[in-house]
């Protein structure tokens, strides 16, 4: 690469070079067309400065409410070290937002890329109606945001290289909806050989929708569309805040499920959950999820999203997993908000992970686990880790680490890192975190002091079993 009037050249897309590291922002991967697949791009043909993110997939709101929003809003963006003609590791990050929510650009990788040595990539997908509920029935194509993920890992696969990233080192990542869809590209034939590692942070496979599930919410926001949902016309002339009234109220519907995730639909990915699981990718994975995951489905604006009813949550595992099981979790887990905390938590986030981890290791390959431990006001909540990982200021961080960025919560966030890095540089995170296996189940745990656990709560994962909650019709 070469320097040009102050920016830095990648083929024809001029990047930003700042403190050490280049950052190319909104790169335009693929056109979405409302309800069709991802169109690729070809490399432009004249200088395209990229210095600014481009606008974020249309949603309701959160996060990134008053951000610029758009239906087609396929763009990624790339962070890396000063250019010296080497080619780096590649971490490929999804971002969460119960495929909702969220953006690339929330994500800043320039921080990480220096630190590690790598090439950071942040991506935009197709979120909500737009990108994951099945309107199959009218012949629009399913799973359209894991098909944008798809598009996104082919072009990083294709152009990388002139970033400064190697093509053949690419490691993908993602936490919660991040985390499911990388388990979904794992168990994805067409993504079969285009990374070579894996990092889910409090997600798994298990609350995908099945075909009839995603069949049956799709007809049902349909009918909620009344006129918009007639035909594939209609539905796309449907203004989008239309799309997203009826989303909500699928999601008052179907308490605990998501309004719209990735669908096993024979196609991009295996017909049924089961053989998903038995099509994942054979390479490293470094998975885990946080203590008190729950916690910040207590806050206003969230609180719904997850049933945290005791007697509702114990009566939906008895219908999946029978009263005997269920009347085990009963006695594991004690009376009171702390209990249901600990179960809810266990139930949406804990076990599934955790059977994810011991399929992955069983079936030979190296596999990682970690718990968050790292308490502030709201526990160690869901996405806690992020604040740590990506140094995240302003609300979010204090939000999420529960409090300021103390020098002891700065020396965690250095540590997990540590390990991060050097799972995406050589496939491992390091000597000093010990491979999780079915006989040696151990645990990161990471907290003011990090240490390591074999099977810490023996008697809860005994009441569990082999069972885990799935995503089914209340």
């Amino acid at each position: 690469m070469t320097v040009k009037d102050g920016n830095r050249r990648a083929g024809h897309w001029l990047g930003v070079a700042r403190d050490g590291a280049v950052s190319w922002r909104g790169i335009r991967y693929a056109h979405g067309p409302r309800f069709a697949l991802p169109e690729p791009l070809p490399a432009p043909g004249a200088d395209v400065l990229c210095d600014r993110h481009g606008p974020a997939s249309a949603q309701p709101g959160g996060p990134i409410a008053s951000a610029s929003l758009a239906d087609d809003a396929l763009f990624l963006n790339v962070h890396a070290p000063a250019a010296d003609g080497r080619r780096r590791p590649v971490l490929l990050w999804v971002h969460g937002g119960a495929f909702v929510f969220g953006a690339g650009a929330q994500y800043d990788g320039a921080p990480l890329a220096r630190a590690g040595d790598i090439v950071v990539v942040t991506v935009n997908y197709r979120l909500g109606a737009l990108g994951f509920v099945d309107f199959g029935a009218l012949g629009v194509p399913r799973n359209l945001g894991l098909h944008d993920q798809l598009a996104a890992l082919r072009w990083v696969r294709e152009h990388i290289e002139a970033f400064g990233g190697d093509p053949e080192r690419i490691t993908l990542a993602g936490e919660s909806a991040g985390a499911m869809s990388v388990a979904s590209l794992m168990a994805a034939p067409a993504a079969r050989g285009l990374f070579r590692g894996a990092i889910l942070q409090s997600g798994a496979l298990n609350l995908m929708h099945e075909a009839p599930l995603a069949g049956a919410i799709g007809q049902r926001m349909l009918a909620l569309l009344e006129r918009h949902g007639e035909n594939r016309a209609a539905l796309l002339r449907a203004p989008v805040q239309r799309l997203f009234a009826a989303q909500r109220r699928l999601a008052r519907e179907y308490p605990g499920i998501l309004p719209g995730a990735p669908v096993f639909d024979g196609d991009l990915l295996p017909p049924a959950l089961a053989q998903a699981r038995a099509a994942a990718a054979p390479v490293p994975l470094l998975l885990g999820w946080n203590r008190d995951e729950v916690r910040l489905f207590e806050l206003p604006g969230l609180r719904g999203m997850l049933p945290l009813d005791r007697t509702a949550l114990l009566r939906r595992l008895s219908g999946q997993l029978g009263a005997a099981t269920a009347a085990a979790l009963a006695q594991a887990y004690p009376d009171g908000p702390g209990g249901l905390r600990e179960l809810a938590t266990d139930a949406y986030f804990a076990q599934p992970v955790r059977r994810a981890a011991e399929r992955h290791a069983a079936a030979g390959q190296p596999t990682w686990a970690y718990r968050f431990d790292r308490r502030g006001l709201l526990g160690a909540p869901h996405a806690a880790e992020l604040a740590y990982l990506w140094d995240w200021g302003g609300l979010p961080g204090l939000v999420l680490r529960g409090g300021l960025p103390t020098p002891d919560r700065r020396r965690l966030g250095e540590r997990m890192r540590r390990h991060w890095l050097g799972f995406v540089r050589d496939g491992r995170p390091g000597d000093d975190w010990p491979r999780y296996t079915p006989e040696t189940p151990a645990l990161k745990l990471f907290d003011r002091e990090d240490r390591v656990a074999v099977d810490p709560e023996p008697h809860r994962r005994r009441a569990w079993g082999p069972h885990e909650l799935v995503a089914a019709p209340p």
